[in-house]
């Protein structure tokens, strides 16, 4: 391994000076916007133009590498609809990044030149302000920010626009986050900056207190790091003179060469903290010493004995942004999705992928071994203190692995690190990866019978409609997990289809030859897609078609609506209540007609109208929905709102034994959490919610009764008699107590999706019985 490029990759900090260079104009703003002599526009205009400052002057011409996706981001949330934004917007500022990556692969490994300092800040600032950018869009997409549709509608940049844009650019380019930072979400960047002003409790201590603690701290990982690497240059001249494969040395290395990328990202990290303390981010919960933005938890970094632990507290808020733009929306592997989508955002350097990949499957394993361990090692704590040591040494030589080949990039670091003695340490775990389904093989073949689902075909679409996830996520909170009246099919939806015999482009067909019988409510849902420019509402009636013969008949209205053109509904569908048709249901394919009507009187053009507001396309995502219920539809909207107290509605009958609450006694009957991952049972095509559930275990064995203060329970001489006379095969076991239902919603063959409520699917306790 060359030790020279890793003093150089260390030591030589542009990054650290520009940050220093900064902080006393950090300083100056928050201490210039408490005074009240910046007013707001003033204070946005400040962290701009100080971003763009310091970017000419760390990064030269390099500069427009982040100035350009940055304006043209702002540009896209204030003109594309928020079903939109987030895709255009991702898709362009990755686009971006990779071509930037590229043209740096071009550079070192094909030209073989040295890259300028000066474009390596920029395509790390690049980077930050993906995050900003994608977490932005993000928001718009999920109604967290609202963008008025009048904003939208415009596509012009007046002085207006501008003045609504600015908070957007400066959140894009403020200096304090420009060259690192955690990252800072937009509402609570623009809620800190408007509040600068309104608290007269603030004073200019607060910051510099944080921000000379925190240098202090820089300044000493610094000073151990470079300890850390004159060992490392001593242990490397040894080396040199050997001719021998020295293994303890070969694990050394590579262990304090992590230590020293280690020491490097914390203090850079601290540093980056201290910058956003200065202006006043990170302080609002009157805490000077523990920010509340922080990528920094040294201690749990540094004891922990979970690779998945060590993961997820690794840079936290850029953990936290890849969980919520990649692992809670990807419908593909979202794990394994993450992970890749982590090594694209960094570059696809060689060694980056490698890296990254063995991260996951280590991390999968690892959540394996613990959830295997611990029950074995709870009896002892000799066992548990040499399970902790033995599997924190594993951790720390799997992370050092991995975190070497992340930071040196090459593919022939990839080689030299094959070589290595340390390649066995990851290796075990990746021996560990073969699936074991005999525990989850059973869950697998009940889920199938019970969803009547025939494996040996698939069905036609999976592609998840958004308003049945919308559904989905209201009826499995936890609130109505226990209601018995909701078991079995809860929701039945239909996707809509063509008719060839009638293809009038504004009728809406369905067919619904699986309804159940025991749907009690109906309503069409349709997409929204184009608006008003000016103020307008019309009145709709819906109507069914049925088929009889060759003739068509034509219902009564089924449901009535005033609409207004100008605005979009809060979800953005527009829902009729079309119940009626259940009750006189006599056909497997029915049909919709809308007809509008204004103040003047009946319109024309009821399917022109129909086709122009509403997402009618087959083939679409958006489609048009027909979704049965089998509670009404007044009874599912009480579901879905939020419930009181939980505790309030637990029922007062409680266990006719305890075990204590105060201590945890090994080996005792507990429940154990048992997760069946439904991606693993190759479920995934099938089944699209959820990804998995705990059905958990009862294990352990059970002594003799214990009451809630630790003594054995008085019981009659009758009962004692009848426990003595008991036999080996009527002894207590530890066995389930309480029971819950899973929700899971699928696809039928036909590619219709239903949600249906399995019962007894997950134990919730466990007793002696």
């Amino acid at each position: 391994m060359d030790l020279e490029f890793l003093q150089s990759e260390l030591d030589y900090y542009p990054v650290t000076i520009h940050q220093f260079l900064s902080a006393p104009f950090a300083l100056a703003f928050y201490h210039l916007s408490i005074t009240g002599h910046l007013h707001l526009t003033a204070r946005y205009i400040f962290l701009m133009f100080g971003g763009l400052l310091l970017a000419i002057v760390s990064m030269g011409h390099y500069a427009m590498m982040v100035l350009i996706p940055a304006v043209f981001a702002v540009v896209l949330i204030h003109c594309l609809k928020s079903r939109i934004v987030h895709k255009w917007t991702f898709l362009s500022q990755m686009t971006w990044q990779t071509l930037c990556h590229l043209w740096l692969h071009y550079k070192e490994y094909y030209l073989q030149e040295a890259t300028d300092i000066k474009f390596k800040i920029a395509l790390s600032s690049l980077m930050l302000l993906t995050q900003r950018v994608t977490s932005v869009s993000l928001d718009i997409h999920e109604g967290e920010i609202k963008i008025p549709a009048r904003k939208v509608q415009q596509n012009r940049f007046d002085a207006d626009t501008l003045c609504y844009s600015l908070p957007y650019l400066s959140y894009m380019l403020y200096f304090p986050a420009l060259l690192g930072g955690p990252l800072c979400s937009f509402q609570r960047f623009k809620t800190h900056v408007e509040n600068l002003k309104k608290s007269d409790q603030k004073c200019i201590a607060k910051p510099l207190w944080s921000f000379f603690y925190k240098c202090t701290q820089f300044f000493v990982l610094n000073m151990l790091r470079v300890a850390v690497r004159n060992c490392v240059s001593v242990i490397k001249h040894h080396d040199q003179r050997s001719t021998q494969w020295n293994v303890p040395e070969d694990i050394f290395m590579i262990w304090t060469t992590a230590l020293m990328f280690r020491l490097a990202y914390y203090s850079q990290w601290l540093l980056s903290e201290s910058l956003n303390n200065l202006v006043g981010l990170g302080l609002e919960n009157d805490r000077i010493q523990q920010s509340t933005l922080s990528d920094t938890d040294i201690w749990t970094l540094e004891t922990t004995n979970k690779i998945s632990e060590f993961v997820r507290v690794w840079n936290k808020t850029t953990a936290g942004w890849l969980r919520r733009m990649v692992f809670q929306r990807s419908k593909v592997q979202p794990f394994i999705s993450t992970f890749i989508f982590s090594a694209w955002w960094h570059g696809l350097h060689p060694a980056q992928i490698f890296g990254f990949l063995l991260c996951a499957a280590t991390v999968k394993v690892d959540y394996r071994v613990h959830q295997y361990m611990v029950p074995l090692t709870a009896r002892s704590r000799f066992l548990r203190l040499i399970y902790k040591i033995v599997t924190w040494m594993q951790t720390q030589l799997v992370i050092a692995y991995v975190l070497v080949a992340v930071e040196l990039r090459t593919f022939s670091c990839v080689l030299v690190l094959c070589k290595s003695v340390c390649a066995v340490s990851p290796l075990v775990y990746i021996l560990m990866l073969i699936d074991n389904h005999e525990i989850q093989q059973p869950f697998s073949k009940a889920i199938l019978e019970m969803l009547h689902i025939n494996t040996l075909t698939f069905p036609r679409r999976t592609k998840l409609h958004p308003y049945m996830r919308l559904i989905y996520q209201q009826l499995s909170s936890s609130e109505t997990k226990d209601s018995a009246t909701t078991e079995g099919t809860l929701v039945q939806s239909f996707r809509s289809i063509k008719v060839p015999e009638y293809d009038n482009p504004g009728w809406i067909w369905f067919n619904i030859s699986k309804l159940k019988p025991s749907m009690v409510a109906a309503e069409l849902v349709l997409l929204r897609r184009t608006l008003h420019p000016k103020s307008l509402t019309v009145n709709v009636t819906i109507h069914n078609i049925g088929l009889e013969g060759k003739n068509l008949t034509i219902s009564d209205p089924l449901d009535k609506k005033i609409l207004n053109l100008s605005e979009l509904p809060s979800s953005g569908y527009d829902t009729f209540n079309v119940s009626t048709i259940l009750r006189q249901w006599t056909l497997d394919v029915i049909g919709f007609q809308f007809q509008f009507t204004d103040d003047s009187g009946s319109l024309v053009l009821h399917d022109a109208l129909t086709q122009s507001l509403y997402c009618l396309d087959t083939n679409s995502q958006d489609e048009p929905l027909l979704v049965a219920y089998r509670l009404a539809l007044s009874e599912r909207r009480k579901v879905a709102k939020p419930f009181g107290s939980r505790n309030n509605q637990r029922s007062s009958r409680e266990n006719r034994w305890k075990f204590p609450r105060s201590r945890d006694i090994s080996g005792e009957c507990k429940m154990h959490p048992l997760y069946v991952n439904l991606q693993s049972l190759k479920l995934n095509n099938w089944i699209l919610e959820p990804r998995g559930f705990y059905a958990n275990a009862c294990r352990g064995y059970c002594s003799e009764l214990i009451t809630e203060k630790g003594n054995t329970v008085t019981i009659s001489p009758a009962w004692r008699t009848v426990m003595q006379n008991i036999t080996k095969n009527q002894r207590w076991h530890c066995t389930p107590e309480k029971y819950s239902s899973v929700s899971l919603m699928h696809v039928t063959e036909s590619g219709d999706i239903f949600i249906e409520r399995i019962k007894e699917m997950s134990i919730e306790s466990c007793a002696c019985k």
